[in-house]
């Protein structure tokens, strides 16, 4: 249970470490798909139903209370799957897409 203001924002790093720990484990599936060869769109159609729903699932309620090295870090990531082709430069960030939520 979360007593006060400094255990919210405890609570709420730790949550975004464990959703960037989950979505990076998602994403070495993904790389391996892509040496067998797999289709890129196809791996950016996964890529976006699995990793972005991860990173997004109810972030609605917990979004408000990261600190701004926690978006730094959620944006980073994000930014891994630019680099690795499995996400467009033109897409939304993630900041875009959970507010849009």
């Amino acid at each position: 249970m979360v007593s006060d203001e400094t255990d919210v924002f405890a609570f709420v790093t730790e949550h975004v470490h464990q959703v960037i720990s989950k979505s990076a484990q998602t994403m070495r599936p993904l790389k391996v798909l892509r040496c067998h060869g797999m289709n890129c769109e196809a791996l950016r159609a996964v890529y976006k139903d699995v990793v972005i729903a991860i990173l997004t699932y109810a972030a609605p309620a917990w979004w408000g209370f990261t600190s701004a090295d926690d978006g730094k870090r959620l944006e980073a990531f994000t930014q891994r799957g630019v680099r690795l082709g499995l996400d467009k430069d033109d897409e939304p960030t993630l900041t875009q897409l959970v507010d849009k939520l």
